[in-house]
């Protein structure tokens, strides 16, 4: 039992580390393209027939490639309009979200973003059930908890920059839960989060999320973990992620409107309450079930602990199963 534990809190600390290099850099190329504006742009989706190049023979769009653009500029090959699209004001936001998953670099670097903020989640998870079913580890349980429950702000955060319709329900779930429905933390959220959803914003709180995660997570390698994490197992696990993004980008790219209403699997729990109970309620089970897994997991009693670890594992399997089956609302 003692050397299982052991392997799944070496795995997980890797993991977790590798996860949020991946992220970081991913992060940083995407930043490059994204422009975190919530003024509106008039655009319009084309579709290239043909290979499209400009005036200079750059490639502007490969055959089948849908993009969202204010003007084409002067180029040869065929564009074509797409006939149940009209002209809409759009956010600078949603239009650059557009023109990166219109390319296949754009969606599968997407991609394994995506991927390395589910691995983070669940690399944190793995290391807090591990530390809890170690009994004499649990004083350190209570840290990596918090890192969980940051990681997941960090993910909601990120599925709000997009500002598609997906990511405006995303954000006005999650602040109504937070700001509305928590003493003197949502009325403190309230001055980060404003009522209208504003891209600039939510970027600036995505990149800083990273320092109190960041320092937490050195701090509890250098102080508390019993295992250091090796550089094999790392890049093992990073090369892994940056893979699995690419053929998971290749195989199933997004939709370049980003459509599809159903959550990302780490919110889907809430995102499933919130739309069968009350606002107040859905907060009301959130803060109940979170906070009796923390308090199951200080516990002395073995089987309190594996409750709680089971209530963790229920919960994000309950996210991803609402997530699966939720489907364009």
């Amino acid at each position: 039992m003692i050397a299982s534990v052991a392997l799944i809190t070496r795995v997980a600390q890797a993991a977790a580390v590798a996860s949020i290099a991946v992220g970081i850099f991913s992060g940083v190329f995407l930043a490059l393209v994204y422009e975190p504006s919530s003024q509106s742009s008039t655009v319009r989706l084309y579709r290239a027939e043909s290979d499209v190049v400009d005036t200079s023979g750059d490639v502007l769009l490969r055959r089948g490639e849908v993009a969202a653009v204010e003007q084409i500029p002067e180029h040869r090959g065929m564009l074509n309009a797409l006939s149940d699209t009209v002209e809409a004001p759009v956010s600078v936001a949603a239009r650059s979200h557009g023109l990166v998953v219109s390319s296949v670099a754009g969606s599968i670097l997407l991609r394994v973003h995506a991927l390395a903020a589910s691995a983070l989640i669940l690399a944190l998870g793995g290391v807090w059930a591990a530390i809890v079913l170690d009994s004499a580890a649990t004083g350190s349980s209570w840290v990596v908890f918090g890192m969980v429950v940051l990681a997941l702000l960090l993910a909601w955060v990120g599925t709000t920059l997009s500002g598609t319709s997906r990511a405006l329900d995303a954000y006005q779930i999650g602040r109504t839960l937070i700001v509305d429905n928590l003493p003197v933390v949502g009325d403190l959220a309230a001055v980060f989060l404003p009522e209208r959803w504003n891209a600039s914003r939510q970027f600036a709180l995505h990149a800083l999320w990273l320092t109190p995660l960041l320092g937490v997570l050195g701090g509890v390698v250098a102080r508390r973990w019993r295992w250091m994490v090796g550089g094999v197992e790392c890049g093992i696990v990073g090369l892994a992620l940056v893979v699995g993004g690419v053929v998971w980008g290749m195989v199933d790219p997004p939709l370049p409107g980003g459509e599809l209403r159903k959550p990302a699997w780490y919110l889907g729990a809430p995102y499933a309450l919130f739309h069968v109970l009350p606002a107040d309620a859905t907060m009301l089970v959130i803060v109940v079930w979170w906070g009796a897994m923390l308090a199951a997991s200080r516990s002395r009693s073995a089987f309190l602990r594996k409750t709680a670890v089971g209530m963790l594992g229920i919960w994000f399997g309950a996210g991803a199963v609402a997530s699966l089956m939720l489907g364009e609302r």
